[in-house]
């Protein structure tokens, strides 16, 4: 069962590498923020890819991500999970 989650994330994280450049980093604790079950809040200046980061994974997910948000000069993402219902 692990190595099949493994093999699922392995591809996922290979796949979205292709689409958002450098930002292995940021996909590797959306990753482990998934598998943990934990939410992960992003911080960064606009136009860091944060928000299409969270839509593609979220497009390869079983899971309910919450939409990321734009306050004026600050941008931010939560990562959170949410319950299927």
């Amino acid at each position: 069962m692990k190595t099949v989650l493994m093999d699922k994330m392995n591809n996922a994280l290979q796949y979205l590498n292709t689409c958002l450049a450098e930002r292995e980093e940021l996909l590797r604790f959306m990753a482990v923020a998934v598998l943990t079950r934990r939410n992960l809040f992003i911080l960064g200046l606009p136009g860091q890819a944060k928000s299409d980061a969270i839509r593609r994974f979220r497009s390869l997910s079983l899971i309910h991500i919450s939409e990321p948000t734009r306050l004026g000069m600050i941008s931010y993402a939560v990562f959170c999970l949410k319950k299927k219902k």
